[in-house]
């Protein structure tokens, strides 16, 4: 999949974005909800996501905007700024580390390690309306900080995933349901074409049944974007650069060194 130029991309969808821009002023839609974000790029991530379908990307516009009134987007620093609240709590417990170096074509890259999810501490330690309120943070800052990238280097960046598995169980999952929706809804809702690829690692015997949950909760567009190479890391060099790929995937960056790493991201 090749990346997005932004400017012939708005110049192409010119005639389609300022439709949906009046019809913003035409619903009197509260500014505060956009205040501090490119609504142009966001309407461009929608276009795209729906294949220029203007009554489609209106209704995906239309709920992302009542998610985020309901939310009080406004509320939302940028996360030089600010990380999101209950950030401390929701690493410990979910392990996660955000927009470290880039693939061969530029993307940021997410780790997500799925597999050192501690769910009984994060139920443990934190009410699900507070992980909510993380989770909705999360989404509006990593959408903010992509289309700001995107503006400096005129490619619609997106995020690439790397979602490794090694040590889940289904007993974790089981006790993770209400979270992975709650990430997969929001993700639908608040981050329109906000994922570029999802590389699942280390997938265990039962990742069907994981995939198929997810699935309900997904559209059709992102769910091809997901590709499980269990646990071959010769693959993911093809994806991300050696130098950038760290050391625990046969890469050559030492920053996320195995045992220091996991234990400051995941102790």
């Amino acid at each position: 999949m090749e990346p997005v130029e932004i400017l012939p991309a708005l110049d192409y969808y010119r005639e389609q974005i300022l439709q949906i821009q009046e019809f913003i002023v035409e619903e009197k839609l509260d500014p505060r909800v956009f205040r501090d974000d490119d609504i142009e790029l966001i309407i461009l991530r929608i276009l795209i996501g729906h294949d220029n379908d203007i009554q489609g990307t209106w209704k995906a516009f239309k709920r992302m905007y009542d998610w985020r009134l309901e939310n009080k987007s406004w509320l939302v620093r940028d996360y030089e700024i600010e990380s999101p609240p209950y950030n401390d709590i929701v690493i410990k417990a979910y392990p996660k580390v955000y927009f470290h170096k880039h693939t061969v074509n530029g993307m940021p890259v997410l780790y997500n390690f799925a597999g050192r999810i501690n769910a009984q501490l994060l139920a443990d330690s934190l009410a699900m309306e507070d992980f909510k309120v993380n989770a909705f943070w999360t989404i509006v800052q990593h959408l903010r900080y992509l289309n700001k990238l995107s503006r400096e280097t005129g490619i619609l960046m997106q995020l690439f995933v790397l979602f490794d598995c090694a040590g889940i169980s289904i007993s974790t999952v089981t006790q993770l349901i209400p979270y992975l929706t709650l990430e997969t809804t929001n993700s639908e809702v608040g981050g329109s074409e906000i994922m570029y690829r999802t590389v699942v690692l280390n997938a265990p015997s039962f990742f069907g049944w994981i995939y198929q949950l997810i699935s309900a909760f997904g559209n059709e567009r992102t769910l091809k974007k997901v590709k499980v190479i269990g646990s071959d890391y010769a693959v993911l060099t093809e994806l991300i650069p050696k130098e950038n790929l760290p050391i625990m995937y046969n890469g050559a960056n030492t920053e996320m060194g195995t045992q220091q790493f996991l234990h400051s991201c995941c102790a």
